[in-house]
């Protein structure tokens, strides 16, 4: 009877409808294992409805208004020079959270002015020095950098928002060492509070 009281006076206090309010704020991000891989292209047009494009592009500080100015006038210079300057940040930070790769490791993209595109590629010690595209990399590399891109909007995000991750079969592509990278240095490290 007590709690039946002190809930109509708290009730009373709240105005319509502004409850809501009091409940916390969530954001969802879905990871599916086979419809959330990272493509080797992506249209310029379609960055925006691409999230780990638009991530990746965000990491290494590429504005989409610099690309678009840089792919409406054709500028092969200054598409070469944003795609440099993506090479070492991009790999840098992605080889902090997997330790799979070798110190010869590089992320590397590609903005091509015929097409308007950007394309995504790969070069370490077992490639040479040959650049590869991603889709030639192994499921399990290809699953973690795309888990990593879905997810950094939380990583960098000092808000009081939380968030709910939902992953379908997390160690699916994975080998054990790949599994202790993601169990360590994601989420036991990055998703601490989650």
């Amino acid at each position: 009877v007590d709690v039946i009281i002190m809930l109509k006076k708290i009730l009373s206090q709240i105005s319509p409808k502004k409850w809501i309010d009091l409940l916390p704020t969530y954001v969802f991000t879905y990871f599916s294992s086979f419809d959330s891989i990272l493509k080797d292209q992506v249209l310029f047009k379609e960055l925006e409805s691409n999230q780990q494009a638009k991530n990746i592009l965000d990491i290494s500080g590429v504005k989409i208004e610099e690309l678009a100015d840089a792919f409406e006038k054709s500028d092969e210079q200054s598409l070469e020079d944003l795609g440099t300057q993506c090479i070492e940040i991009v790999s840098e930070k992605f080889k902090q959270i997997f330790q799979q790769t070798d110190a010869d490791f590089k992320i590397k993209i590609r903005f091509g002015s015929a097409k308007k595109d950007v394309s995504f590629f790969t070069q370490d010690k077992t490639s040479g020095n040959r650049t590869i595209n991603l889709s030639k990399r192994s499921d399990g590399f290809r699953w973690y950098l795309s888990l990593y891109l879905t997810i950094y909007d939380y990583l960098n995000n000092n808000s009081d928002v939380r968030y709910v991750l939902l992953l379908d079969e997390p160690n699916l592509y994975l080998h054990p060492g790949a599994q202790k990278n993601l169990l360590y240095n994601v989420f036991k490290k990055e998703f601490k509070d989650t």
